[in-house]
């Protein structure tokens, strides 16, 4: 599944690889590459290359009892019996 990159995006899985490998400080990147210091940092600190999920990676909210059944109920009805 290919990856896009949407219109307002300004860094690109190369241009961040340039920012990684860069030896230069996160303020003459970020006037070069005309974002801010902060994703700079960002992209100079990080591992990989790749966007990450904006989804949440925790559940803030607890379920009560009825609605966890409810939960289960669709998801057997869903994927069948579990």
């Amino acid at each position: 599944m290919g990856h896009h990159i949407h219109s307002q995006a300004r860094t690109t899985p190369v241009i961040r690889q340039e920012i990684k490998d860069s030896a230069l400080s996160d303020r003459k990147l970020a006037g070069r590459y005309n974002i801010s210091r902060s994703t700079a940092r960002k992209w100079q600190q990080r591992e990989d290359t790749e966007d990450r999920s904006h989804r949440a990676h925790t559940l803030n909210t607890t379920l009560t009892e009825l609605e966890d059944d409810c939960k289960d109920a669709t998801t057997r009805g869903v994927y069948g019996q579990r």
